[in-house]
Order: C-alpha cells, then sequence, then structure tokens
C-alpha cells in the first residue's frame, strides 16, 4: 500500500508572502477613508517541481500547529464587488497539475514586507490550486493641471485731459505795492552801462565843470601858472589856464603816490599830459609847488634843436618834461601836492625824513611821439613858429661851444 506523501508545511507568520509592485510613491493614491481595504487573496511563491501525484489515500491528521501570539482581532473584512471571494476548494478525485513556472518580470527591487492583516490560519489538507490572478489595477496618474490662460491686463486709463485754465481776471485798479515777477516770460535783462568815454579836453575852465576828487593842496597856484607862461613864451607858445578838474585829478593821483612809497608812477590810462616830481628832504619838505616847473625846464640843455626830427632825435635825451612844459597845442593846466614820511639811511644811522609829490596834468596833453608833432609843438628860444605849409629854416649857427649835458 502506497502512502501519500505528506503535505508541505505552511511558511511561518513571520515571512508573509512579497507585496506586488507598487508604483512609485508620487503616483500612489491614498485609500478611501469610508471603505477599508478586502483582503487579497495570499499569493505565494512558485514551488519547485514536485513528483507525480499517487493515488489518494486517506487523510492523515494535520500536524499541530504551535498557538500564534494573540493579537487584536482584525476588523471584519467588508465585502467588495470589485474583488470576489475566491471558493473553498472543492475535494476532487484528481489532484491538479501543478503548472510551471511562468518566467518572473522584471520587477523593482523587493520592499520591506508588511504584517499581514489577518492572524494565519491553519492550512488546509489540501493546498489550494493557484487561481491566475489579475494584476492588481495601476493607480491613475494624475493629470498636471491645465495652465491657465494669462490674465489680460486692464486696460490703463485715459489721461484726464487737463482743467481748463481760469479766464485772466481783469486788471484791478489799485495794483499791489510788490507784485511778484511772472515767470515766463522772464523780464528782459538791463544791458550794461556802455563805458564813459574820456572827457574831451577843454580849452578853458567851465562854470558848471565839477572837480573829479579833491581840490589842490598847492599854496601857490598862481605862481605856477606864471612860471610856465613865462618859460612858454620864451619858445613863442601860447599861454595856459589853471583848470580846477585837471587840478583835482592831479591832487589824486599826487595822493596815490606819496601813499605807495613817493613813486613816480604815471597814470597811463588818463587821457592828459602830465609831469611828476618826486623831493626827498630831511627835515620835510615844504607843499610848494612852483619849484618843481624850475626844475623840469631845467632839461632844455639836453634836447637838441638842431635837426628835423625832433621826436627820434631827443628820444633818449630825457627832455620829456621839457617838452610837455613848452607844448604849444595845450591850452590848460592843474596841479596837485601830498606829502609823506619815509626811512632815509644816513650812513652812521636811519632817520624819519619827508618826501613831497607834485604832480601837473596838462590839456590838450602833449609829447606825441612823432616828428611832425614836435616841429610843430616844440619851438627853439626866439625863433618864430613854423608855418605849416613851409618847412622849417635851418637854424643859424652857433658861435658859443655846445652845452653840456647834466646828469
Amino acid at each position: 500500500m502506497t502512502f501519500p506523501l505528506a503535505p508541505s508545511s505552511p511558511d511561518p507568520p513571520s515571512e508573509p508572502p512579497p507585496p506586488s509592485p507598487s508604483p512609485p510613491s508620487s503616483q500612489l493614491t491614498p485609500p478611501s477613508p469610508s471603505k477599508p481595504p478586502s483582503p487579497l487573496p495570499r499569493r505565494r511563491p512558485p514551488a519547485p517541481p514536485r513528483p507525480p501525484p499517487v493515488p489518494p489515500s486517506p487523510p492523515l491528521a494535520p500536524p499541530a500547529v504551535p498557538p500564534s501570539p494573540p493579537s487584536q482581532p482584525p476588523p471584519p473584512p467588508s465585502p467588495s464587488p470589485e474583488t470576489p471571494t475566491p471558493p473553498p476548494p472543492s475535494p476532487s478525485p484528481d489532484p491538479p497539475v501543478p503548472m510551471p513556472p511562468s518566467p518572473k518580470p522584471s520587477s523593482p527591487p523587493p520592499r520591506r514586507r508588511l504584517p499581514p492583516l489577518m492572524p494565519p490560519l491553519s492550512p488546509p489538507a489540501t493546498p489550494p490550486p493557484f487561481l491566475p490572478s489579475n494584476p492588481p489595477p495601476s493607480p491613475p496618474v494624475p493629470t498636471p493641471p491645465s495652465p491657465k490662460p494669462p490674465t489680460p491686463n486692464p486696460p490703463s486709463p485715459r489721461p484726464s485731459p487737463p482743467p481748463p485754465s481760469p479766464p485772466p481776471l481783469p486788471p484791478s485798479p489799485n495794483p499791489p505795492r510788490n507784485p511778484r515777477p511772472s515767470p515766463l516770460p522772464p523780464p528782459p535783462s538791463p544791458r550794461p552801462p556802455a563805458p564813459t568815454p574820456p572827457a574831451a579836453p577843454s580849452e578853458t575852465t567851465g562854470a558848471d565843470e565839477q572837480p573829479a576828487g579833491p581840490p589842490s593842496l598847492c599854496p601857490d597856484a598862481p605862481d605856477i601858472v606864471s612860471r610856465h607862461n613865462a618859460y612858454r613864451a620864451l619858445h613863442q607858445a601860447q599861454p595856459l589856464v589853471w583848470d580846477d578838474a585837471l587840478a583835482a585829478r592831479a591832487q589824486a593821483w599826487a595822493a596815490r603816490n606819496a601813499a605807495a612809497g613817493c613813486s613816480k608812477d604815471h597814470d597811463r590810462g588818463a587821457y592828459v599830459g602830465e609831469n611828476i616830481l618826486v623831493k626827498t628832504e630831511y627835515p620835510k619838505p615844504d607843499s610848494l609847488c612852483a619849484v618843481a616847473v624850475d626844475g623840469w625846464y631845467s632839461e632844455v640843455i639836453s634836447f637838441n634843436f638842431d635837426t628835423d626830427k625832433l621826436f627820434t632825435t631827443n628820444r633818449w635825451n630825457g627832455a620829456f618834461h621839457f617838452t610837455q612844459l613848452v607844448w604849444n597845442g595845450s591850452t590848460t593846466i592843474g596841479c596837485g601836492v601830498a606829502n609823506a614820511d619815509v626811512m632815509v639811511d644816513f650812513g652812521r644811522y636811519t632817520g624819519v625824513a619827508g618826501c613831497k609829490v607834485v604832480v601837473c596834468r596838462y590839456m590838450a596833453p602833449g609829447n606825441v611821439a612823432n616828428d611832425e608833432d614836435f616841429r610843430r609843438n616844440v619851438f627853439d628860444i626866439a625863433s618864430p613858429p613854423p608855418s605849416p605849409l613851409s618847412p622849417r629854416p635851418p637854424p643859424p649857427p652857433r658861435s658859443s661851444p655846445p652845452r653840456r649835458r647834466l646828469r
């Protein structure tokens, strides 16, 4: 009598069957909270091929199963219409023929096995046949949300037209005392004042002419005019007349030179003839002005009259104080004087001395730098004035020795 082979022992409860491959975590669909998952039939791994079955024999009592550890009773499975429960196996006279193992599809690496939802049951006397199980339905792939159409920008509001300007107010009969200047249009800028032209030379002193500075401080003004006219008469020049305006300007320039250390600077910007005398003395000199006239005329000994080119020949002789004094074209004169203290070195000691600055101005100005003007305004002693149409006659021969030039 042949006995059937003992049924294979059931798997230990600690090694449940591997779960079916699940989709990635990003594609899992959470279970519905109202319906718990229904238990699926347990799928066992394919067993190695067995020898051909033998005729059935009376079943033997199954071996005792060790008691499983107590656990909480699982919730009763709710019937699910989608997953039918397999019917219990019915005894069949012929045992099922095991099917060859199908090739394993490529699956992701095994994951950790989850504990069984239900406690293990005692294995049946006859192992249930393997039923073809449909693969679990794949979870729905979430569809990416369709992009929202761009929201059109609201149209920009049109700029409102500027409010109309109020009509101009009628001019008030009494304008305000301090009206504010209107920014538009700007007021025309005032033109700069035109430069004042130099005063024209005057032949005589006018009654309404005002002096341009302090009056002359020369105490001997009449003596200055008389000495000038005496020397001019020797050279057939017309007499001079005192001019208060010229005297005031001469006085201001004399004070300026005295304050500058008794300098002999000439006023290059004034259209006048000018003679200057600077004298330093110890003790301090007086304020008389007529003594300057004698010193200016003393230059006559350095002037050469024996030539037709009076300016060119006498340009470097240092006699221009003399030529201005006797210039025939000058008609008016004005003089001023100023005194100042200066330090003088006496060799053994240094003391305080005084200086005197005398300035005389003439109109019209003399010493015009060309030979023709010199020939018409500077005459030799006791010689008639030359005719403007006839050439000047040659001077008579001199019997006396030539004059020496004083230094």
